[in-house]
């Protein structure tokens, strides 16, 4: 049974065998996204563990636990991009986690959110999330 560590890491590794079209950002990343570095927009993504839970009793080192969590996926194009655009880019990375194969994680839910203007100091974009709800199994 896996740790968080570890199903995080096999979420990003996903991620990144199966979505190639933008550039991938990650929390507490050296690089900065902008619309120089990637004009056509970039893919930034975090991983959380919501809650967690006893799915078994037993002693010290053999109990289970079920964590649940999201892995929130965020698509950014530059603003004036077509709507449909970020979109296609949301349900290509939806697509790459719909089957379970991703090692100890299981998918309860997986959503693309609606989309909304984000301008800051790197550029104005337009963002669309997809949520992967997920639960994974580990020993304590």
């Amino acid at each position: 049974m896996a740790d968080f560590t570890t199903y995080a890491a096999a979420l990003r590794a996903r991620l990144i065998a199966e979505f190639t079209a933008l550039p991938l950002y990650w929390p507490n990343d050296d690089r900065t996204p902008t619309l120089e570095a990637a004009p056509n927009g970039f893919v930034y993504s975090e991983i959380e563990v919501r809650d967690e839970e006893p799915a078994s009793l037993g002693p010290n080192g053999q109990r289970l636990h079920r964590d649940y969590g999201e892995f929130r996926i965020y698509v950014y194009v530059p603003r004036g991009s077509l709507a449909g655009t970020a979109e296609g880019y949301a349900e290509q990375i939806r697509a790459a986690f719909k089957v379970p194969d991703v090692p100890d994680v299981v998918f309860t839910r997986r959503t693309i959110g609606a989309g909304q203007a984000s301008d800051n100091d790197v550029g104005r974009f337009w963002a669309v999330p997809v949520i992967l709800q997920f639960y994974a199994n580990r020993t304590e």
